[in-house]
């Protein structure tokens, strides 16, 4: 049949509590940097799950969690992205109280996957969506270097010289173009052997979802390096809102601050290179 027409947002911060009920939960709670809420239907609410007795705890102690399906309009939108960049996915707060959530619409990321597909492989599915955060980046380091060039070519009021016929600007230039080519091509590498694991059903991801971690960091970092050496060669020519250069520059470094473009993914690398027993892949 049509594909269903689903869109979505959600937050993997546990941002309320779903308390067991017959046939289902009650939900409630504040969950904030939900990207595209303005447009969504649906909502994938993580839950710490609880009853009477309080919090309900696995038998290593940890909290249970829950994800809840819910549809946007039986909650309430706050309006709170006020951000340095990224301003465009108005990733705001959305808040319930007491909604109730059949067991239906609800699952456990402890859980198999209902589909078969290996895109939804628990292994490796938050690391398919970081790959479009790295991507993003990736696209706004080459769309501050189209930015550069432009402003590389038109006229200075402090010098006869133009900015491209400058040495420095022409080695910067060289630099972040590599840059971007390496972080492109890691990411690709990377990803494109995880994927071809996941495709034939390999048992044992880590090691390929490791290095597609350090991929993906590695190509956000390196996307903010580029955008910094460009925005410092550029002069007062970058700070003006009239060049595109100044909103990648904002863009990139609020990019820079999710999860998937920390500096601490490296972690995992780095235990997997020197034979440490590597920890789990988790969304913080």
């Amino acid at each position: 049949g049509d594909p269903p027409d689903v869109r979505g947002s959600g937050s993997a911060r546990s941002g309320g509590t779903a308390k067991l009920t017959q046939g289902g939960y009650f939900v409630s709670g504040r969950w904030n940097y939900l990207s595209g809420v303005d447009h969504a239907k649906c909502l994938f609410l993580n839950c710490d799950v609880v009853d009477d007795n309080g919090p309900v705890r696995n038998d290593d102690g940890s909290p249970v969690s829950r994800v809840a399906i819910v549809p946007v309009e039986a909650g309430g939108v706050h309006i709170v992205w006020s951000t340095l960049g990224m301003r465009g996915t108005a990733s705001n707060d959305a808040e319930f109280s007491e909604l109730f959530v059949p067991t239906s619409h609800t699952y456990s990321r402890a859980e198999p996957a209902l589909h078969d597909n290996p895109l939804y492989n628990p292994q490796t599915a938050i690391l398919c969506s970081w790959t479009l955060a790295s991507a993003n980046a990736l696209g706004m380091a080459r769309g501050a270097m189209d930015a550069f060039k432009d402003l590389a070519t038109a006229g200075s009021t402090t010098s006869t010289t133009l900015l491209r016929d400058r040495t420095t600007v022409q080695t910067t230039v060289g630099e972040c173009e590599a840059i971007i080519g390496a972080g492109r091509s890691y990411v690709l590498d990377a990803v494109g052997a995880m994927w071809e694991s996941q495709a034939a059903r390999a048992p044992d991801l880590m090691d390929k979802a490791v290095h597609a971690r350090l991929a993906i960091a590695y190509g956000i970092r390196q996307s903010v390096k580029v955008v910094d050496m460009l925005f410092y060669a550029a002069g007062t020519g970058a700070i003006h809102q009239s060049n595109r250069l100044e909103r990648y520059f904002r863009d990139l470094h609020v990019s820079g601050q999710h999860i998937s473009g920390l500096h601490s993914n490296y972690e995992l690398g780095g235990q997997l290179l020197l034979g440490a027993e590597p920890t789990a892949l988790t969304y913080a």
